[in-house]
């Protein structure tokens, strides 16, 4: 069964999609900045932080659909300037560090002059 995915705990879509939706044991989440939910902006003063944000809103998704960091699968890491890879890939392996999911990287320009963004796919039988 299809279940849309909707959590104040996260940034609301900046557009005409959902934060994340879950089917057959998949959690789908869409790309997320690292926008503080409760402001509606992102904050962060430097990539890390931002990093953080971004990993949180991620894992609050998760959380609302019943999964969990545990539960990912596969990533895929956004940059807006490559010269964040190792700042951010500390931050990621933080949150991401008991058997990491499979994960691309693309540098491209991000909304909100965002720094770093992430998407995540997760499955629990």
């Amino acid at each position: 069964m299809r279940k849309t995915i909707k959590t104040d705990d996260a940034p609301k879509a900046l557009g005409p999609y959902s934060q994340g939706v879950s089917v057959d044991g998949f959690c789908f989440v869409s790309m997320e900045l690292g926008i503080d939910p409760q402001i509606g902006k992102i904050t962060a003063m430097g990539v890390k932080d931002e990093a953080k944000q971004v990993i949180k809103n991620v894992e609050n998704i998760l959380k609302a659909a019943g999964f969990g960091l545990a539960d990912v699968v596969k990533t895929t890491l956004y940059l807006s300037d490559l010269s964040y890879f190792k700042s951010v890939n500390e931050i990621y392996g933080l949150f991401f560090n008991n058997e990491p999911p499979a994960r691309a990287a693309v540098v491209t320009n991000l909304p909100l002059n965002a720094k770093v963004a992430l998407d995540a796919i997760a499955y629990k039988k």
